[in-house]
């Protein structure tokens, strides 16, 4: 999938101020409000088989569960929408972010993918060292 997605207005979104995922990658708390607009979820390449229509090809899949999770995201960056301390109210900063939205203004933006790429252990059934002939070794030429 591509993240070249820059648009967080035709969508409603849901303003955040941090997330935390079971699964996907957590983005702290950055003391500005930021909305997630756009997921993607990538398999091991040895990951389950999908119905094609390769006909008569043999797979290199094992079934391997392993996932890498990205979100792309965006934050608000103008000052009149930070709020420094967890503990301050944040309800009217984001009633004013989403009227600013909704009037189509012109904000101040900055752009962040987060990823999180599943440990070894989250591997089965391949190997990653370089006896291993479902996963050869890279092309990169080793030093004498």
């Amino acid at each position: 999938k591509s993240l070249s997605t820059t648009d967080y207005k035709s969508k409603r979104h849901l303003v955040k101020w941090q997330a935390e995922s079971s699964h996907g990658p957590k983005i702290p708390y950055l003391g500005m409000p930021f909305m997630v607009i756009q997921r993607a979820t990538y398999e091991c390449r040895h990951g389950p088989l999908h119905e094609h229509s390769y006909s008569g090809s043999m797979s290199k899949k094992v079934a391997c569960p392993a996932k890498a999770y990205v979100k792309k995201i965006v934050i608000f960056t103008d000052p009149a929408f930070r709020v420094e301390e967890k503990s301050q109210p944040r309800y009217k900063v984001v009633k004013n972010l989403k009227a600013a939205i909704a009037r189509n203004e012109n904000l101040s933006v900055s752009y962040r993918v987060y990823v999180k790429f599943p440990g070894v252990e989250c591997h089965e059934g391949h190997g990653f060292d370089e006896s291993d002939p479902v996963n050869p070794p890279s092309a990169v030429p080793k030093a004498d």
